[in-house]
């Protein structure tokens, strides 16, 4: 039997367009690791056609479209996030900001495991913390989809023990 894992993907992907592609990426990825099954609890996917539409709105119009919530609130946004991060097993990192921020500090708080994408190292630690060591003890571990399924595997399998 697979096991599965809910996971919640962080990071700036409100901005751009390279940063909204980049988090879809990183859903697939997550998708098609067949160790574990992950389910994304936060943001969804997106089709080609609600792509273009997502990227002609405003700030808080993406918010509500891209967490696929009811409310353009971003306090009540952000809120539902909060509750999708206490529901998660996995909080992943693909980029810090205040936000993402905050939201890395609820997730350790309440003991999630926390990890982070490579251009997190490589963006972060020259423009903000100087430091790798910074980084992984902030933001969890450097682990892809697949990396992150093996260590997954190994803590459940202890914790059997």
């Amino acid at each position: 039997m697979v096991k599965k894992f809910k996971v919640v993907i962080s990071g700036d992907v409100f901005i751009n367009k390279r940063a909204f592609e980049k988090v879809q990426e990183t859903i697939k990825k997550f998708r098609e690791v067949k160790e574990v099954e992950f389910e994304i609890l936060s943001p969804k996917e997106f089709t080609y056609k609600e792509k273009a539409r997502y990227l002609s709105l405003n700030l808080a119009e993406r918010l509500a479209v891209f967490e696929h919530y009811t409310t353009k609130d971003l306090k009540n946004l952000e809120d539902q996030r909060l509750k999708a991060i206490a529901e998660t097993d996995v909080f992943y990192v693909l980029g810090l900001g205040k936000l993402i921020s905050m939201e890395v500090g609820y997730a350790r708080a309440l003991g999630k495991d926390t990890f982070h994408s490579e251009s997190v190292s490589k963006i972060v630690v020259a423009d903000i913390l100087g430091k790798d060591d910074l980084v992984s003890s902030y933001c969890g571990k450097e682990a892809t989809p697949s990396e992150i399924a093996v260590i997954l595997l190994n803590n459940s399998q202890k914790n059997k023990s």
